[in-house]
């Protein structure tokens, strides 16, 4: 006898909830990305959230390089930081999947220049765009794809004023 579609839907739940790493509740995804974007990349620059929201195989890939581990990660934003001065962070959308294990965020940076790219440290207004998706385990991020609009950002620094 075929299964009828509320049986079939139970087993997937069941299923679903014995998955590693599926979090059940989408919105708890989004809220962890908001607050990796709001602690981590605006003032006061929380370094310390790195350790309680990201994981210590934590891996970001962007522009063809790999940062693999929540401490090379760490080291990564600390250099960052002191190039790009006076970051603020705007996210515009966030998409989640159903079992909320990625997030998909559209957001703006803006800041200051201190030596962006190798380029001099001119003081000049900073903006650029991107797209991040972030992979979720339970309640930590175990990896970022980020593309971002940095040779719109070179090229637009790289002109003498």
């Amino acid at each position: 006898m075929p299964q009828s579609n509320n049986v079939r839907l139970a087993a997937l739940t069941t299923q679903a909830i014995a998955c590693e790493g599926v979090n059940l509740n989408p919105n708890n995804s989004i809220e962890l990305v908001l607050r990796f974007w709001r602690e981590l990349w605006n003032p006061p620059y929380n370094l310390a959230m790195i350790d309680e929201i990201l994981s210590e195989d934590f891996v970001l890939v962007s522009a063809g390089t790999e940062i693999v581990s929540r401490a090379a990660f760490k080291e990564w934003v600390m250099r960052l930081n002191s190039v790009f001065h006076d970051g603020r962070f705007y996210v515009a959308d966030t998409l989640v999947n159903s079992d909320g294990t990625k997030v998909v965020a559209r957001w703006r940076t803006t800041g200051i220049n201190n030596g962006m790219f190798g380029l001099p440290p001119d003081r000049r207004a900073v903006e650029f765009t991107g797209i991040s998706i972030l992979q979720i385990r339970g309640d930590r991020i175990v990896q970022q794809w980020a593309e971002r609009s940095a040779l719109e950002c070179y090229q637009r620094l790289s002109v003498a004023t």
